[in-house]
């Protein structure tokens, strides 16, 4: 008899550990290009599993394009899995993997969360979206009170029109009801489309693109600030021998850092120290007018930074500077792993449990957090 774990590692390129996805009640996990190779959520959701004392089991599956139609298809076929979360490179690609998909993530179209219904289907969900309106709706990660009470009304600036910005666009924009949504993005014709379609989509919230030149004006009325983009995020970009670093940029300002030749064992230090240098001018333009920029919010206006690494991008720098209240990127992340947990992927076996409950969120929450 065909062992249906095994078949599933014909697909991934890591090694599983197979006796403990057999032997446990719940298999879940993370699927991406690499996620063995450093990503976050095993740690979270073993924490999570380890607070509850859940007899589960959470795996990274490194998966090629190529295969994860097989991969999906051999999933279906292991009796204990519950779901998984969704990384790069397929949260797009997925999506035709699966029998449905939550409204949310139809209108995104993408999701980072798969969950096996009762009836077997696949269902995508984009717990990203939900995150980030948790991170601005629900007490901070260390019994901060919420950021708002209430999202109606809010005018809202959001930096970017990727995949990410796309999320937090129509999320606030169903959580708003009502409100005003300026996008800017360097891609004119992306950020109108993404703008055109908030407000098709939500007809009580204003949404429009600005053009940066025109960023300062919607600023000076902001409520909130996102910057939904690369810009600040630490680290290296690039593939080849061509890399760059966007670490040292604000996203409020253009950013334009030159590109180096990297040999395939130069240090990620030397490379940022070259980066660095070659784009020194563009930095120190790039900061000076982010600060400019940062000084026409309100003082009373809200910077929010996804970019998790590091935790104070060069823009939240400036913001704290500014006197503003700044949210990192952790909340955010941390909030869709429990979105994902807690909402979605485990809320069946938390119902048998009587566990599905505000406490046991916060519970989650804490010991996700605790794990960062």
């Amino acid at each position: 008899m065909n062992d249906p774990l095994e078949n599933l590692q014909a697909h991934v390129t890591n090694q599983l550990p197979l006796g403990d996805a057999r032997s446990c009640a719940s298999m879940c996990g993370i699927v991406g290009g690499n996620p063995s190779k450093g990503a976050k959520s095993p740690e979270l959701w073993r924490a999570a599993y380890d607070a509850l004392q859940l007899d589960a089991v959470y795996l990274p599956f490194d998966v090629a394009p190529s295969e994860l139609a097989d991969f999906v298809s051999g999933l279906r076929a292991v009796p204990n899995f519950r779901g998984m979360s969704v990384t790069v490179p397929h949260k797009e690609s997925i999506v035709s993997c699966l029998d449905a998909l939550d409204p949310l993530a139809e209108r995104i179209g993408a999701t980072n969360c798969v969950v096996r219904e009762q009836d077997g289907r696949l269902v995508g969900y984009n717990t990203d979206a939900e995150g980030a309106v948790a991170s601005l709706l629900r007490p901070g990660l260390e019994g901060q009170s919420p950021v708002f009470e209430d999202l109606s009304g809010l005018r809202f600036v959001l930096l970017g029109s990727g995949g990410a910005a796309k999320a937090v666009a129509h999320a606030m924009a169903q959580a708003m009801g009502a409100g005003h949504l300026c996008i800017t993005n360097r891609h004119a014709t992306v950020g109108r489309r993404l703008a055109t379609r908030v407000a098709e989509e939500n007809p009580g919230v204003e949404a429009r693109f600005v053009e940066g030149d025109a960023l300062g004006g919607a600023l000076s009325e902001a409520d909130l600030v996102v910057n939904a983009t690369a810009v600040g995020q630490g680290g290296t970009l690039g593939t080849g021998r061509q890399v760059t670093s966007l670490e040292p940029y604000s996203a409020l300002a253009p950013a334009q850092p030159v590109a180096v030749e990297a040999a395939p064992a130069m240090s990620e230090t030397k490379v940022l120290a070259e980066v660095f240098r070659e784009s020194l001018d563009d930095i120190v333009e790039n900061r000076r007018r982010g600060m400019a920029t940062i000084r026409q919010l309100p003082a009373s206006a809200v910077v929010l930074d996804i970019v998790y690494r590091p935790l104070e991008t060069v823009m939240l720098r400036h913001a704290r500077w500014a006197g503003l209240r700044c949210i990192d990127g952790r909340a955010m992340n941390v909030l869709q792993a429990v979105e994902a947990f807690h909402t979605r992927v485990m809320n069946g076996v938390l119902q048998e449990k009587d566990q599905a409950t505000a406490e046991t969120y916060a519970s989650v929450a804490s010991a996700m957090a605790a794990c960062w």
